[in-house]
C-alpha cells in the first residue's frame, strides 16, 4: 500500500517501500530522490499534526471549539476519531490518556465498575407500575405500590418502607397486601387483641384475675372452670366433651357446707378435660369433678 500519510506507515521497516510514491527499494532509489523523500516526510508529518512537541488543537475561529482528529484505517475505510476541547481554552492544559490496561467507560454501554466511590450521586432506578425482576440483584421501584422489588435469581422479593413515626416498642402489621401500618406500643398491663372487625390488632385491658362466680351457662372460650362430668363413660385427660355433659358445682342451700350436683348448670360449648385424670360419673378408677377449659 502506498505510504501517502503517516497513518500509512508500517511498524515493520521492510514494509515501508515507498514514501508518497517515491521508491525506497534497494538499488532503485536514486540520489536525486533524496531531497524529495525528505520533503515528502516533512509534509506528511506536518499534515499529521506533529509540527510541535505538543499536539495542537485547531479551531476555525476564536469562538469555535478546538478539535483534534485521529484517522484510523484498519479496514481500508476512512474512520476519524475527533477529540473536542471547550470553546474557550484560556490556558495550557494537560490531558493524560489512560494506560493500555484501562477500560474507558461509555455513557451508553454496559460496564462493570469495581472499587468505585460515588460522591453525592443522583441514582434513578428502573420504574414501573408492576415490576417483577428476577435477575439477581436487579432493583426496581414499584410506582403503583411505592415499594422496592429486587430479583433473587429466580423470583422477586418485595421490600416495604417503614411506617412513619415508628418508635421503640411499636408493632408493625399489614393493613393491605403491600402496605405496612404501625401500632404504637401499649401501656403497662395492656394485652394485644384484635379489633371488633377483626381487621387490625389493638391494645386492650387484661382480664381480671381469677374466675367470676358462675351466674349463667355461658362462659367465654378459654374459661377455666371446676365442673362435674355427669356421663358414665370415661373422658380421658386432654379429651373434649360437650357442655351438656357437664354441670357447674353450687352449694346446697338446704345443707350448708355441702355440694349439690343437680342444682348446677350445663355450660354452653365444647370443653377439654385438664384435670390430669379421667372423668366419669361413678366408678373406682375415675372422679367426676375436675378442671375443664372451654375450647369452642
Amino acid at each position: 500500500m502506498a505510504k501517502n500519510a503517516v497513518s500509512d506507515w508500517d511498524a515493520t521497516a521492510a514494509n515501508n517501500t515507498d514514501i508518497g510514491g517515491i521508491s525506497l527499494a534497494e538499488g532503485v532509489t536514486k540520489g536525486s530522490d533524496v531531497n524529495n523523500i525528505v520533503r515528502e516526510m516533512m509534509a506528511q508529518i506536518k499534515g499529521a499534526g506533529f509540527s510541535t512537541a505538543s499536539i495542537p488543537f485547531t479551531a476555525a475561529s476564536a469562538s469555535a471549539a478546538a478539535s483534534l482528529a485521529f484517522a484510523e484505517d484498519t479496514d481500508n475505510g476512512a474512520h476519524t476519531v475527533t477529540v473536542t476541547a471547550p470553546a474557550a481554552v484560556a490556558a495550557d492544559a494537560t490531558v493524560t490518556l489512560p494506560g493500555v490496561t484501562t477500560t474507558l467507560v461509555g455513557t451508553d454501554t454496559t460496564d462493570t465498575l469495581t472499587n468505585k466511590t460515588l460522591t453525592t450521586p443522583t441514582i434513578t432506578l428502573k420504574q414501573g407500575a408492576a415490576p417483577a425482576p428476577t435477575a439477581e440483584g436487579d432493583i426496581q421501584w414499584d410506582t403503583d405500590d411505592n415499594v422496592l422489588v429486587i430479583g433473587d435469581g429466580a423470583a422477586t422479593k418485595t421490600f416495604l418502607p417503614i411506617p412513619a413515626s415508628t418508635a421503640a416498642g411499636d408493632i408493625e402489621y399489614y393493613n393491605a397486601a403491600k402496605v405496612k401500618a404501625r401500632l404504637a406500643k401499649g401501656t403497662a398491663g395492656k394485652i394485644l387483641t384484635m379489633n371488633a372487625g377483626a381487621t387490625a390488632p389493638e391494645w386492650a385491658d387484661a382480664p381480671s384475675s381469677g374466675q367470676p362466680v358462675p351466674t349463667s351457662s355461658t362462659f367465654a372460650v378459654g374459661t377455666l372452670a371446676y365442673l362435674r362430668y355427669v356421663e358414665s363413660t370415661d373422658i380421658p385427660n386432654g379429651s373434649n366433651a360437650a357442655g351438656s355433659a357437664l354441670k357447674t358445682i353450687v352449694l346446697n342451700a338446704a345443707v350448708p357446707g355441702t355440694f349439690n350436683w343437680a342444682e348446677g348448670l350445663s355450660p354452653s360449648g365444647t370443653w377439654k378435660n385438664v384435670s390430669g385424670y379421667p372423668a366419669r360419673d361413678g366408678g373406682s378408677t375415675s372422679r367426676s369433678a375436675g378442671y375443664w377449659v372451654r375450647v369452642a
